[in-house]
């Protein structure tokens, strides 16, 4: 049940991941001020997307994403998903700036639920000791 809970907090955490992404790949990319930074820093993402760092991202990512499968490192899992909520919340955040409304909250929604699954499924393997551990 709690490989589940873990997989509901990952699934909930995607919408506003991808925001996140978005946001930072659309803010690196327009930092430029003329159309030919435009072209060489949107090329530039390319790479980094598509050479060793951003194969390094996804396959730390997925690890520490599947960890939560497993009852003895379903701790470090939950923990990353709570920092990982708590760092595109605030950076979500900053975009907004000033123009920041009640009715943006709802996007935050699906976050918030995972992260707090996470942090349940967290406080619950603390809680524990090592030789209780169950799946």
């Amino acid at each position: 049940m709690r490989s589940f809970a873990h997989l509901c907090a990952v699934v909930l955490m995607v919408p506003q991941l991808l925001l996140f992404a978005i946001f930072a790949v659309l803010e690196h990319i327009t930092g430029g001020r003329t159309l030919g930074s435009l072209f060489t820093r949107g090329l530039d993402v390319l790479a980094a997307l598509f050479g060793w760092a951003g194969a390094l991202i996804v396959v730390t990512t997925v690890a520490l994403l599947a960890a939560g499968f497993s009852a003895r490192t379903r701790v470090y899992a939950s923990a990353f998903i709570v920092a990982l909520w708590l760092f595109t919340t605030v950076s979500i955040a900053m975009q907004f700036g000033e123009q920041f409304s009640a009715d943006q909250l709802f996007l935050f929604v699906p976050g918030v639920v995972g992260a707090g699954i996470s942090g349940w499924l967290l406080c619950d393997a603390v809680g524990r000791s090592p030789l209780q551990v169950r799946g």
